[in-house]
């Protein structure tokens, strides 16, 4: 125990501390391609249905390329040793495409009179995302540093997968070819700030868009036509002369599918014709032909010669389905100038449905 003396003044002292604190700036800087610019393809192979292709309708076409990747080297214009664990992405459409309006938070642009185009992709860290857009974090699978103003071997995952949007305007039947374009250039940065004009990926489209409409001529079976049995008397001797009395007139019913109310119906015949006028079909006898008829009695020519049809129904409902019929009428005739010798004949021919627009 001390005494001390009860004037003594007690001395206080008091220490300072001082901390110095270095703050490190994060890098900026641009980023380009190991291998040149990376290209993403964007294989459009897509059928629509009657559905998808009425006015006003958005289809999404999903483009799923996995992980697709690439290399690129990134120029630190400050930071020259420090890390960064995002690259920044930015999206520009390409220039030669004409905006046209927004749906849906999707942006679209002009690919021709019946179908509108729009895109996102796919950015890491992010989610898919409509083109264009201005510096979204992309991650970039871990954190990279760089050495006296370079970053080397950085990886990008983005641009390789997305979304290809289609909006119709018009609709259409048969295929619509998108020739292959480039519609968005990317580029990166290594802060949300930099602006660079090295594009280091794009996203090209191409491919088809088909509509198919589909027709059959008594629910797909064979049309069946027999003469029975003919006198070979009852043939002329006079090539090109048919047997008016065993004249058989048929009707088939046509059903088709994916119509629109202004497309009409229409048939063409084909056969192997008897003679080089084309006026009969040939058949295994080489005496005997088959003439055909249209449904106004007017012989037509066996190697392209065009059938009325006559529409029953119109495409009322959204499956777009059209009924018709077909009427024409076929006889034997004499395809030489001499009498046939007996036994069986046969012939084959072919229908094609024909669709006008």
């Amino acid at each position: 125990m001390s005494i001390k003396d009860k004037n003594e003044t007690p001395i206080l002292a008091f220490y300072s501390l001082f901390c110095r604190f270095f703050l490190q700036a994060a890098p900026t800087g641009y980023c380009v391609p190991d291998n040149g610019k990376y290209h993403n393809y964007f294989t459009v192979a897509e059928q629509l249905t009657t559905l998808d292709n009425l006015v006003g309708m958005q289809h999404m076409i999903d483009m799923n390329n996995s992980t697709t990747s690439f290399k690129g080297t990134c120029y630190c214009q400050t930071g020259k040793n420090e890390s960064y664990d995002h690259a920044y992405i930015t999206s520009v459409v390409n220039p030669a495409l004409q905006p046209t309006t927004s749906r849906n938070n999707i942006s679209y642009y002009y690919l021709n009179k019946y179908l509108d185009i729009g895109l996102q992709i796919y950015i890491l860290g992010v989610g898919y995302t409509t083109v264009p857009f201005d510096h979204l974090p992309n991650d970039i699978g871990g954190t990279y540093r760089c050495h006296n103003g370079v970053s080397s071997q950085t990886t990008f995952y983005s641009g390789g997968s997305g979304f290809i949007y289609l909006y119709v305007k018009k609709q259409f039947t048969g295929t619509i070819t998108i020739p292959s374009m480039v519609m968005a250039n990317i580029y990166a940065t290594i802060d949300p700030r930099t602006v660079s004009n090295e594009i280091i990926s794009d996203v090209i489209v191409q491919g088809s868009v088909t509509v198919p409409q589909t027709c059959e001529i008594d629910e797909g079976q064979a049309i069946m036509i027999d003469f029975k049995s003919i006198l070979a008397s009852e043939f002329s001797a006079n090539r090109g002369q048919a047997v008016s009395s065993r004249k058989i007139t048929r009707q088939v019913n046509i059903k088709c599918s994916n119509m629109m109310f202004t497309d009409t119906l229409g048939a063409t015949f084909h056969a192997s014709a008897a003679t080089a006028d084309s006026t009969m079909v040939a058949t295994d006898n080489p005496d005997v032909g088959i003439k055909i008829y249209d449904k106004h009695n007017r012989e037509i020519n066996v190697n392209g010669g065009e059938l009325e049809a006559e529409t029953t129904k119109m495409p009322v409902t959204l499956e777009g389905e059209t009924l018709g019929t077909l009427t024409f009428s076929s006889a034997p005739a004499s395809a030489t100038w001499s009498r046939p010798a007996p036994g069986p004949f046969n012939g084959t021919a072919t229908l094609t449905i024909e669709i006008g627009h």
